[in-house]
């Protein structure tokens, strides 16, 4: 429609510059006939140059190029045409149509939202929604809602179903279960969106904390945890190893009394085994392999005295 309004002015314009081109050349205070000539010509360049104009603006206005990823909207008067334009070359016939173009390619929306656990903690959350604009719905979308659309449906819905899903679990779950969270968002967003047009390709929930106090106290706790596991640990080790060195003990002390055992065993058999061997005759022999061949010497007296053993040289020497 502008581009049809602006013809209209340069045909206009190139009309009223021909008259008033036209009205000097007819001008008695133009005498010269070389002045005149040139004038009625500027007059009849700029009638032409205006038409032409004129006519090149309308030509290219039947004409419209809707480049990839985009679709284009039919508005004329005001009135939304329900077909929209597809991408490539389209002929309007109908030169005051305006033609909108919106862009059907995936946009990605990110914000920061604060939300509440079933367990009433702060939830800190940034969300991405990745989604898009359905082309058959562009005529549609943009007479129900505008341009404007993020604004208006997808920074709405993304809190309202955000806050919904994490009032439904507590901290512990949102931090175990994000993926099933995710997947619960990503739901009802797509039917929220739908509604209006949209088509959501993809949800992400990235970056996900709590209150600074929160943090601090799992913190600790998981500091606590840890100590206890370590102390514990610790207090198995040293247990086992007090247990071992005792093993160890009682095991030195078997093997001590099994060593003395056996020597005692050794011994006993080793005498039963001499005991059994002395018969008589052996000790005789070995009585005599040891004798030296003198028969013992024995003093008595007159009396009824004791008998004396006297050794072999006293005896000689009382001979």
């Amino acid at each position: 429609m502008a581009k049809l309004i602006f013809a209209v002015v340069i045909a206009v314009a190139g009309v009223a510059l021909r008259q008033i081109l036209k009205r000097m050349a007819a001008s008695d205070s133009i005498r010269r006939p070389e002045f005149v000539k040139s004038l009625n010509l500027a007059s009849q360049l700029a009638f032409f140059g205006g038409v032409l104009i004129a006519a090149g603006i309308v030509i290219t206005s039947i004409f419209v190029v809707i480049p990839a990823g985009q679709v284009g909207v039919k508005v004329l008067f005001g009135n939304v045409e329900s077909k929209p334009l597809q991408e490539g070359l389209n002929i309007i016939w109908n030169p005051l149509y305006d033609v909108i173009k919106m862009d059907a390619r995936v946009v990605k929306f990110q914000d920061k939202y604060d939300a509440a656990s079933k367990d009433q903690q702060i939830v800190h959350v940034t969300m991405a929604l990745n989604f898009r604009l359905l082309p058959d719905r562009a005529p549609q979308v943009y007479k129900n809602i505008g341009l404007n659309f993020i604004n208006v449906i997808v920074s709405a819905a993304a809190p309202e179903v955000l806050k919904a899903n994490t009032a439904k679990h507590n901290v512990a779950e949102i931090l175990q279960q994000r993926q099933l969270i995710k997947i619960d968002v990503q739901k009802e967003l797509t039917e929220w969106l739908e509604r209006y047009g949209l088509a959501l390709n993809e949800v992400s929930l990235s970056d996900i904390r709590f209150d600074k106090k929160y943090e601090e106290a799992v913190e600790n706790a998981q500091i606590a945890e840890r100590n206890s596991v370590a102390a514990d640990w610790n207090a198995k080790a040293k247990i086992a190893t007090l247990r071992g060195d005792g093993e160890a003990e009682m095991e030195k002390a078997k093997g001590e009394a099994a060593a003395t055992r056996l020597r005692g065993d050794a011994e006993e058999y080793y005498n039963n085994k001499v005991s059994s061997s002395l018969r008589p005759v052996i000790i005789q022999q070995q009585y005599l392999t040891k004798w030296d061949g003198k028969l013992p010497q024995f003093m008595t007296g007159g009396g009824q005295g004791p008998l004396l053993m006297l050794p072999s040289n006293l005896a000689a020497d009382k001979k």
